[in-house]
């Protein structure tokens, strides 16, 4: 007996979902600005008096070698642990090294349930300047009034415009959920022209405004361990948060019992966070 098979073959139109044009960004410029400044300079922290593995306290030591530099520099932390009973802030240029994350161990136990354990945090002007023009996506440029006597080439800009009728819950510490970042190229009359084009546009209705932000730039956290030892209620506070920071680099990091969030990055641009593991 011979047996045949028919075999049917339909050919089916599908329709994949396409992002709206106005929602899709071009994402080649995200990262650090060309290559993350290795600093040339290294210090040990034990060189300050940090002694691992002694169960002591380490904040003094690190505060000291922080203060003790001047440009680009690795902080290096053999391997050991290290404890802390105080946020960690770095500054500008700074990065705190270890040996890596299976054998140097910063061991924070910190009193204040609303402590970060570090932080990459820059800083702003208080006052907001108006924005009358130049704010739909893809525009390299903005227009502010007498913009010459608030802003210069070079300078770091902070963008941001009231949440709109999306935001059908509003929380005080969410009001200016939409902004955008960059460095301004050059400031002619009453226009200011940026690095990074908009990747979304404002609306006049929401009161797109503008101001001058000092970033903490290359500054970075690798190869260690990261724990939180107190016992405080979650999510009150976070492990790493880079705020206001510019060009800098959280590589090779373990982050272990953390109590709020691993790693929070806000009003931050040109960042990187990779070769990391969050438990």
């Amino acid at each position: 007996m011979r047996i045949v098979f028919l075999l049917i073959l339909a050919t089916f139109q599908l329709s994949g979902q396409v992002l709206p044009v106005q929602f899709r960004s071009d994402w080649i410029k995200s990262g650090i600005e060309g290559d993350f400044t290795e600093p040339a300079t290294l210090i040990g922290v034990t060189s300050f008096g940090a002694i691992p593995d002694d169960g002591l306290s380490d904040d003094a030591a690190l505060n000291s070698a922080i203060s003790s530099v001047t440009g680009l520099t690795t902080i290096y932390f053999p391997p050991g642990a290290y404890h802390f009973s105080a946020t960690v802030n770095i500054p500008d240029s700074i990065v705190l090294k270890g040996a890596g994350a299976d054998s140097t161990f910063f061991v924070f136990d910190l009193s204040n349930a609303q402590l970060n354990c570090i932080n990459l945090q820059g800083s702003a002007d208080p006052v907001f300047q108006p924005l009358s023009g130049g704010y739909l996506m893809g525009s390299d440029y903005l227009v502010c009034t007498n913009a010459g006597a608030f802003f210069s080439a070079g300078d770091y800009i902070e963008m941001r415009q009231l949440n709109g009728t999306w935001d059908s819950n509003p929380a005080s510490w969410a009001e200016y959920s939409v902004g955008h970042l960059s460095r301004i190229t050059s400031v002619s009359n009453d226009t200011i022209f940026l690095a990074d084009a908009l990747r979304i546009s404002f609306d006049a209705a929401l009161n797109p405004e503008i101001r001058k932000l000092y970033p903490v730039k290359n500054a970075g956290l690798e190869c260690f361990r990261l724990s939180r030892t107190d016992s405080l209620a979650t999510g009150t506070n976070y492990g790493i948060q880079l705020s206001r920071a510019w060009n800098c680099r959280i590589r090779g990091i373990e982050s272990y019992k953390s109590i709020g969030a691993h790693v929070i990055a806000e009003v931050t641009a040109h960042c990187e966070i990779r070769d990391s593991y969050f438990q």
